[in-house]
């Protein structure tokens, strides 16, 4: 069947991470189509352009978790000591591009992902405050960096870890991300999207003693 005519079969594939139907409804499609050349469109089919390619684009993005280091170190956490949080590396822009030359198309879109601001959650109704939020600064040289040293919110832990214990410290990292046309990340933001969040965990154990010494 289709032997020898001009057109294309196309194979239905779908996403089972996506939240916006159910496989089920896919799988009572055909599987397989021939178009030909002379087939009309389907009068609701979708125009692709470079908004769609975005969106595939911004499903691809993989965010790294804030390389976190704090002060004094998390197994070394000290009662009414504020903890200090900084990055061990600095953080560069992320960005994917979607782009499709194929039948007479020639489209791409790149989304650009900007670490923007940290929170920290201390784990434990015994922190003073509970959590801190610090907007990230971008270096000279290129990159964003946090140093909560001079911060007017630092976590305090108010009372010692039970033996064999810890408190996991969570640090929510929130990425600016938008799109533009063409296959640069450098090129003029079109459109906002929804940002993205990364996240990582810190096992936090808190002593007490007598003097005080920082790292």
């Amino acid at each position: 069947m289709h032997i020898g005519d001009k057109g294309q079969w196309y194979i239905m594939r779908y996403d089972t991470s996506s939240t916006g139907g159910t496989p089920q409804k896919c799988l009572d499609q055909d599987g397989f189509v021939f178009v030909g050349p002379d087939d009309p469109a389907p009068t609701d089919a979708p125009v692709l352009d470079p908004e769609i390619l975005a969106g595939l684009a911004y499903k691809k993005t993989t965010l790294p978790t804030p390389p976190l280091a704090l002060s004094p170190k998390p197994k070394q956490q000290v009662v009414n000591l504020a903890t200090h949080a900084r990055f061990a590396k600095k953080l560069g822009r992320v960005w994917v591009t979607a782009a499709i030359q194929e039948a007479g198309l020639d489209l791409a879109a790149t989304t650009v992902a900007e670490p923007a601001t940290l929170r920290l959650v201390a784990g434990t109704d015994d922190a003073d405050p509970a959590s801190c939020t610090y907007d990230l600064t971008e270096s000279d040289g290129g990159g964003y960096a946090v140093d909560t040293e001079d911060a007017d919110c630092n976590i305090t832990y108010r009372r010692v870890t039970a033996k064999g214990a810890a408190h996991t410290l969570k640090a929510y990292l929130t990425w600016r991300v938008s799109w533009a046309e063409g296959d640069s990340p450098d090129g003029t933001p079109r459109h906002e999207m929804p940002d993205g969040e990364s996240v990582d965990e810190v096992a936090v154990t808190v002593k007490e003693i007598q003097a005080i010494n920082r790292d």
